[in-house]
């Protein structure tokens, strides 16, 4: 019965699934696989053993799926029973639907967007994701997304470009968006702008005379 329940949820979730395990990370439910199929063991037995630890929701860090072989992200929840922690249920979602969410935010031309996990490896990015998806940033944004939440920084990105980076880590997940802007599209914004200040202070200059 909540193996149909489930099922019924992920109509209107393509890609995802539900899964429920055991504390020792046996997965009893998946709706990625057809009911009663033998399942195997979550990929994540850290993950599943803080959800019974803390009993408290948990975000887990992109992962290779046990059943589907995908790279796939998670929410935990523990489910409870006289008090105690009896289940963790999750939905799975595949890494490539944040690149989805990204382009729907049709970025400017050139600037590219990228997402990492708390463990800063990127779950997502705008372009060339089948390439860079599961690698770390550089060493000048690592560096600077391990010092602080959010802000900017001047870089080389992982094509050989110079960059100026804007990032925002969330404090719910760990994870955190970046925006990267090639420092020779900024420059060439600024310029046009300073064209634009310098021929309005020349009118106003010659208004006056």
């Amino acid at each position: 019965a909540f193996y149909r329940q489930a099922c019924l949820v992920m109509e209107t979730h393509p890609g995802a699934y539900i899964i429920l395990a055991d504390e020792s990370g046996q997965l009893l439910i998946n709706t990625f696989s057809p009911f009663g199929a033998p399942l195997p063991k979550r990929n994540v037995p850290d993950a599943v053993r803080q959800v019974y630890a803390t009993g408290k929701p948990l975000v887990i860090d992109v992962f290779n799926g046990a059943s589907s072989g995908r790279l796939q992200v998670s929410v935990d929840v523990p489910v409870f029973h006289d008090g105690r922690v009896i289940y963790d249920l999750a939905m799975t979602v595949p890494a490539d639907h944040f690149g989805i969410v990204l382009l729907q935010q049709q970025l400017p031309p050139g600037w590219i967007g990228s997402i990492y996990d708390g463990n800063r490896v990127m779950v997502a990015r705008t372009r060339l994701a089948e390439v860079f998806v599961g690698r770390q940033p550089g060493l000048a944004l690592g560096q600077r997304m391990r010092d602080t939440a959010e802000g900017t920084t001047e870089a080389i990105n992982l094509e050989g470009i110079p960059v100026v980076n804007g990032f925002s880590r969330s404090a719910i997940s760990g994870w955190t968006v970046v925006f990267a802007v090639p420092r020779a599209i900024m420059m060439a914004e600024i310029w046009r702008w300073l064209r634009w200040a310098l021929a309005g202070t020349v009118l106003l200059s010659l208004s006056g005379i």
